[in-house]
């Protein structure tokens, strides 16, 4: 897939695996969509990329809420016309046992890594359906196929979010959407 000339949302665009896909699509030639939760540092990525010669635009964006992925989607179609892959790297997950796990560790970890991949999908398939095609990526990870000492809260998202892009594989390919 030739990401030149497309536009790409990534989330968690400003750190890590985030990032990295970012400057390596921008790079390649595509519109890059930053999305993250924190303006610092989606400002400097941003300008980052700029200086370099690419197209981005940068959204502050909770992906565990639906209304600022909402937003951010309707945004990204209202300047861009369309949306063409969409790819989940946002994730929280940093060590803990079931004991260290409270409830909120829990719901933070889920509500990131789980439920704001699938709201992402949810809000971009509207475009997606129209144009007949599109791409959702959902970064996975080994936690995700195999348990991991002192991260319950993470490999439980991983594995659902395992289920959840064979589940959009299964019925979002008849639409056009990979």
């Amino acid at each position: 897939m030739d990401p030149k000339g497309k536009i790409v949302i990534v989330t968690g665009a400003t750190r890590g695996m985030g990032r990295a896909i970012s400057e390596r699509l921008a790079a390649a030639g595509a519109t890059v969509v930053l999305v993250a939760r924190g303006e610092d540092g989606l400002r400097a990525t941003e300008t980052e990329l700029r200086a370099a010669g690419s197209e981005v635009a940068a959204f502050v964006t909770d992906v565990s809420d639906r209304r600022s992925v909402e937003a951010m989607a309707a945004a990204v179609l209202e300047r861009f016309g369309r949306i063409d892959i969409l790819v989940n790297c946002a994730f929280w997950g940093p060590p803990g046992s079931l004991t260290q796990t409270d409830e909120e560790f829990w719901d933070r970890t889920l509500d990131t890594t789980l439920k704001g991949p699938y709201l992402c999908a949810r809000a971009v398939y509207p475009a997606m359906l129209t144009q007949g095609a599109g791409t959702i990526i959902n970064i996975g990870s080994l936690a995700g196929k195999v348990g991991e000492d002192n991260r319950t809260a993470y490999c439980a998202a991983k594995w659902g979010l395992e289920g959840l892009t064979a589940a959009l594989r299964e019925e979002l390919h008849p639409q056009g959407i990979r």
